[in-house]
């Protein structure tokens, strides 16, 4: 189950398709396979089945943090009895605090299983969805976490690779960047490199901007230069800025579930970012022969 929360992460900063995912169209219909009978009464009597939660929380906690280097919070619902040991539970809820995956960073996030019944597998060293999972995720960033963000290896490159220039010839590049969120709205500023015959001739630029989720994605929102005027002569460069944006650029990643991202809204309150969505893992396991669809 680490997998999941690794991947939520991991999601949290890739640009997807827009979706609109309703978890009743997607959850596992009633009754469930479940246990039940004197073998299920047995296990909760015992005891069984609160060590076995207990055993199952500490070992997610333990592997999140050995993958993450980040203490997490595991918090597991069960059905009672072995259903646990056979990987049906009712719901799954994780924490955690100071995350960082391949450039992005986030103070905290939370995610929680929606549907009232998933069940998963673990065989062969591979995770399978027996059904359909749908997580529901909140995280924060903050000034802080920009900030980490624009100095990462991986925005540094990507940055990199949007230098101005035609036949092999650098006709500019963007140099000295810097975010703060200020007033709830987030407060960016750069120079624009240009080289010229003798020495190279910078161009500051700063702007503020709001947020706003399209096509599945966080682009700049009401970017603002400060001057009207300004504002007018920099519209045909708004695409280019928006490519700047720390929290829509590409994250490489190869997970193994086809997940599905729905970015439900994105909003910057007490000069902190906080965006909402949901996940769907689609079921890849076929209980006939025990391999993935």
């Amino acid at each position: 189950m680490k997998k999941i929360i690794l991947l939520l992460i991991i999601l949290l900063g890739i640009s997807s398709p827009a979706y609109c995912i309703a978890p009743d169209d997607y959850c596992p219909k009633a009754p469930y396979d479940i246990s039940r009978g004197f073998s299920s009464f047995l296990s909760s009597a015992t005891g069984v089945n609160f060590l076995t939660t207990q055993i199952a929380e500490n070992g997610l906690e333990k592997l999140l943090k050995k993958e993450l280097n980040n203490n997490f919070k595991v918090k597991i619902e069960t059905f009672g009895g072995n259903n646990l040991l056979n990987g049906k539970f009712k719901k799954l809820t994780a924490t955690g605090k100071a995350l960082q995956h391949s450039g992005m960073h986030i103070s905290s996030v939370k995610a929680e299983t929606m549907c009232e019944f998933n069940h998963i597998k673990y065989e062969n060293d591979e995770l399978y969805f027996v059904e359909n999972m749908v997580i529901n995720y909140q995280g924060k960033i903050t000034q802080d976490d920009l900030k980490k963000v624009i100095t990462s290896n991986e925005y540094t490159n990507m940055v990199n690779k949007l230098a101005i220039g035609t036949n092999g010839i650098l006709l500019a590049r963007i140099i000295n960047m810097d975010i703060k969120i200020e007033n709830n709205k987030i407060v960016m500023s750069y120079d624009v490199l240009v080289p010229m015959l003798i020495g190279s001739l910078p161009k500051h630029i700063s702007f503020s901007t709001g947020l706003d989720v399209e096509d599945g994605k966080i682009n700049f929102e009401g970017i603002d230069f400060g001057n009207p005027n300004t504002n007018k002569i920099m519209k045909s460069t708004l695409p280019l800025i928006n490519k700047l944006n720390p929290l829509s650029y590409k994250v490489k990643t190869t997970p193994k579930n086809n997940a599905i991202v729905d970015v439900k809204t994105v909003k910057i309150i007490n000069n902190e970012i906080i965006v909402d969505g949901i996940i769907l893992i689609p079921k890849n396991y076929n209980k006939n022969n025990g391999e993935t669809k």
